[in-house]
């Protein structure tokens, strides 16, 4: 609805409502009628224009109350919207102009060509790379993103693999302000109706891609800005992947990377720019104080050039012992989670001749079994043994010779003593379920299509059905509702494996409840079907049985 209205200096404005209630009424009555404080004002011009378009107010009123109105309405704002993105589309296209006047640096192209190492590899048909390089455009860096991929064939007559084509993608494109560090992205998308575009975005990048950055012209580039000491070019001419823009903003937070990379520590600039954050603010005169390590430490980091994951661990490992450079170096290899090292430095013992046990533990189950997978199995081992009060001084129970045997062997052990306490709590129900248990089988027991349907003999059978199931029939109040006759538990099992947990069924009176397989699967369509046979023969022909 759009009303007309009178400003204190006698110029008349249009704004926008919704309309909620209207009666028959005229529109100047504005007691039957709400609307939204939010309006939006047009000018005395388009005044004249919805006269025009609505010709006679009372007319229209009459014979369609809101359509004309809105349809106006909808024409003025549509039109507004339109020229609004257009301005967009044209402010974003000047920018983009500039980019594609620009020269790629000199020497990007034979850069490029060199990512391409595979090429000789006659397995890989498509090779792709993540590029990335900065310039200047109009006084600003502009930092651009690349995806370049490479096609093969084979040669027919010599069987040689040959390049057939290459593609070259941009994915984004930033600019940054030199002076004031204001950051515009642009981002590059597909759209049905107009193909390829750039659009301005918000954020500050793709923090989770990493990309081979071309470092011949970073250090002109960076001249004489903020980031000229930055030393981005040394870790980007080191040939490592990182996202050049998340450099530059770390730089703002942690200058101590420049004096990372200038080390040669190049593993640890790398990740502290995606998970180092723990570093920010912090300040210190020298990398061993950075770090909290000695000076000799330090020489083992640039000897090693660690991940900051191992490096972390090591530092970790410090507060118990003094580690040596194969320690870092055993760390680095195994990869372990830092979650799982603070397991480790829970375990009894010399946390580094932990980890070479399970190295080799990790070789007696798979090849393809790392370190990592083998703590939380380890971990658990220990906390059971214990439980159990074994002497973990000795060799043979810290470090057992097959450690899944061992921990399988404990399980049972704890899960034996559980059952036991559990069956004596449960003396009464499991006396009440073997006097149940004839009367049960005499009533539902069924056999046919291969399977057969069973009553359980005492309490434990009903443990170890949800135990080998994983579903919550095992618990005490199945237990006891069964040896009560609230509900019954019945046994779905294959006839040529009557003792093998298959499928656990639920009867209240002679109503199914619930039929659940393992980890609470619904019944196949086999199974379904053998069901509803046991239905149709035992449930519905006793009933009938007991009504004559």
């Amino acid at each position: 609805m759009i009303i007309g209205k009178w400003d204190t200096w006698g110029k008349q404005l249009w704004r926008d409502a919704n309309i909620r209630t209207i009666g028959e009424q005229h529109l100047d009555s504005q007691s039957y009628w709400n609307y939204d404080v939010a309006w939006k004002m047009f000018p005395l011009a388009a005044s004249e224009k919805v006269k025009v378009y609505l010709k006679d107010v009372t007319t229209c009123y009459k014979n369609e109350p809101y359509d004309l109105i809105t349809n106006f309405q909808e024409k003025v704002l549509s039109k507004k919207r339109e020229a609004k993105e257009n301005s967009k589309f044209i402010r974003t296209n000047k920018v983009m102009d500039m980019f594609e006047t620009a020269d790629d640096p000199e020497g990007f192209e034979t850069w490029v060509e060199k990512q391409f190492v595979k090429k000789n590899n006659a397995r890989v048909q498509k090779e792709e790379h993540k590029v990335a390089f900065i310039q200047i455009i109009n006084g600003q860096i502009a930092v651009r993103y690349f995806n370049f991929c490479k096609h093969y064939s084979k040669n027919e007559h010599t069987g040689e693999r040959e390049e057939s084509r290459m593609n070259e993608f941009e994915e984004m494109r930033f600019l940054l302000d030199k002076n004031s560090k204001k950051l515009t992205k642009y981002e590059r998308i597909q759209e049905p109706w107009a193909g390829e575009l750039w659009v301005k975005r918000g954020g500050t990048g793709n923090n989770n891609k990493r990309y081979s950055v071309f470092p011949e012209n970073i250090k002109s580039v960076l001249s004489g800005t903020y980031w000229q000491y930055s030393k981005m070019e040394i870790l980007a001419a080191a040939g490592k992947q990182f996202n050049p823009l998340d450099y530059l903003f770390h730089y703002d937070h942690n200058p101590a990377i420049e004096y990372i990379v200038k080390a040669g520590i190049y593993n640890i600039a790398t990740d502290m720019l995606s998970n180092g954050y723990w570093f920010y603010g912090k300040t210190a005169k020298s990398l061993q104080e950075y770090f909290s390590i000695t000076t000799e430490e330090l020489m083992m980091v640039k000897r090693v050039d660690p991940k900051l994951r191992t490096l972390k661990q090591f530092i970790k490992l410090k507060e118990n012992q003094t580690p040596k450079e194969p320690d870092m170096i055993l760390i680095e290899e195994c990869r372990i989670e830092d979650h799982n090292f603070e397991k480790l430095l829970e375990c009894e013992g010399d946390p580094v001749k932990n980890i070479k046990y399970l190295k080799k533990q990790a070789g007696i189950k798979s090849k393809k079994t790392t370190v990592n997978s083998m703590v939380g199995t380890y971990f658990d081992y220990i906390n059971m043994a214990r439980q159990e009060q074994w002497d973990l001084s000795e060799k043979h129970n810290l470090w057992p010779k097959n450690l899944i045997a061992r921990h399988d062997q404990l399980v049972d052990i704890i899960n034996k003593k559980k059952d036991e306490e559990r069956m004596k709590k449960l003396r009464k129900e499991n006396r009440l379920m073997k006097q149940r248990q004839k009367r049960i089988d005499d009533r539902y027991y069924f056999e046919s299509q291969g399977f057969l349907i069973k009553a359980p003999a005492e309490a434990k059978d009903i443990i170890q059905e949800g135990q080998k199931l994983g579903h919550c029939v095992g618990g005490d109040s199945y237990i006891k509702s069964h040896a009560s006759g609230k509900t019954t538990i019945l046994f779905i099992r294959e006839v040529d494996k009557p003792e093998i947990p298959f499928y656990t069924l639920e009867l209240t009176g002679d109503r199914v409840i619930q039929i659940r397989g393992k980890r609470n699967e619904l019944p196949t369509k086999e199974v379904a079907a053998f069901v509803n046979e046991w239905t149709d023969k035992k449930i519905k022909n006793t009933m009938l049985q007991e009504a004559v």
